[in-house]
């Protein structure tokens, strides 16, 4: 069963879409490919770049490619 839904919660201009995990997960992931930036030594460090959008989308729980596809990882309550 995918934690994915097809809902939105508003908040302002952005949707709120990145759960709890996935913010987690995109957090990991994050500084891990940032820390590629300084280990590599060849042009494949700026793979390492991509890290700050996942810091950045973990941090205001809003993703553009959610928002694109109309996915939400944020678990609905019971009695929605």
């Amino acid at each position: 069963m995918s934690s994915i839904h097809h809902t939105s919660e508003k908040r302002g201009f952005m949707e709120k879409n990145v759960g709890y995990w996935d913010g987690i997960v995109r957090r990991v992931l994050g500084f891990l490919l940032i820390s590629l930036i300084f280990i590599i030594e060849s042009n494949w460090k700026y793979i390492g770049l991509f890290g700050f959008v996942l810091l950045a989308t973990s941090c205001v729980n809003s993703c553009p490619l959610y928002l694109v596809f109309k996915w939400n990882s944020i678990k609905k309550k019971i009695n929605e």
